[in-house]
This record gives structure tokens, sequence and C-alpha cells, in this order.
């Protein structure tokens, strides 16, 4: 009986030594340096290729919107071009060739007042030429 439980005394302690040595191993393959050889990916510019027409609609919260401008800006605020609402809420806006993506469309109920509530609406596919601008 004796002997009994010291061999499971040994098979334990050869176990726990035998886990420890498993676990060591897992936690070192980890530890590797990345290959730093491969160049990262280079970052592909979406633009217009050529002169592209967007249109849509504008409205809020209340119904469409018949009066205001429209200002489109690019990646660094810059603007590009602009349009007016004129008793309609539909707009059309023509994007010039090799304008990069994405660019925004900002709505302005105030041509005069920046701070006026404004919607705001991001294009960055080329291919869909359709947006309304919506809350």
């Amino acid at each position: 009986m004796n002997t009994e439980s010291s061999a499971d005394k040994m098979n334990y302690k050869f176990l726990c030594a035998l886990l420890m040595l498993f676990i060591a191993s897992c936690s070192m393959a980890g530890c590797e340096k990345e290959d730093q050889s491969t160049p990262p990916l280079p970052k592909t510019l979406k633009k217009y290729d050529k002169a592209t027409v967007l249109e849509g609609s504008v409205s809020d919260n209340h119904g469409p919107v018949k009066a205001g401008v429209i200002k489109v800006t690019d990646n660094n605020e810059q603007l590009g071009t602009s349009t007016t609402l004129q008793g309609s809420n539909l707009y059309t806006v023509e994007i010039p060739a090799n304008t990069i993506l994405p660019i925004v469309l900002t709505f302005y109920p105030d041509a005069q007042n920046d701070d006026a509530e404004k919607l705001v609406t991001a294009i960055v596919h080329a291919a869909i030429t359709q947006y309304d601008i919506n809350p």
C-alpha cells in the first residue's frame, strides 16, 4: 500500500514536470521576432478617374429640405466644389477627374453660417453616384 502511494506521487511529480515543460515550450514559441523582410502592402488610392456627377436628395428630421448649400471637401477639408438647392431637395454636383477619395458632402441650410446645423455624407466608393444626405 505504501509502494502504491509513492508510485502515485512519482507519477504526479512526473506529470507536473511534463506539464511545466509543455507550457514553457508553448510560451517560448510566441517570443520569436516577426520577419521584417516583407515590405508593407502599398496603399492604393481610390479616385474618380473621370469627371463624375453625384446626385441625390436632401432631407432632415422634418422632411425634404429645399434650400441651402452643399459643399464638397476633400480629406484635408479643402473645398472642391459646391451647389445650391433652390426650390427642390434634389441636387447634382460634378466632381472633377482625379479627385482622390474620400470626399465629404456637407449640407448647410444657411450658406452664410458654417456653424448652423449641418448634414454630412462621406463618399468612399467611386462607382456609387447616388447619395442622399440625411440625418
